[in-house]
């Protein structure tokens, strides 16, 4: 079967419009989502789609956040602005 023989893309399926809402869940001590739900509009009811779960820790001390012993690391050369670059 070549490609001559291949019905054409109907763009209004590919292209259709979806309706959708999101509910988000915060953790009302620290604002942070804790999860969040999406819905689709199916046969005028929206239907679950996808569920994304957030787990955030919570650090005592930003003392060893970032603990680089061990590691070496190496100065970067200064950057040098230019505001006349394009691109």
């Amino acid at each position: 079967m070549g490609l001559e023989n291949k019905p054409a893309l109907d763009k209004s399926q590919a292209y259709s419009k979806v309706q959708m809402k999101q509910v988000a869940y915060l953790d009302e001590n620290t604002g942070l989502p804790t999860k969040i739900e999406a819905y689709i509009l199916k046969n005028d009811k929206f239907e679950l789609q996808d569920t994304t779960l957030y787990e955030f820790k919570y650090i005592e001390s930003v003392g060893n956040l970032f603990d680089t012993s061990g590691v070496k690391l190496n100065q970067l050369p200064e950057y040098k602005y230019d505001a006349n670059a394009v691109g």
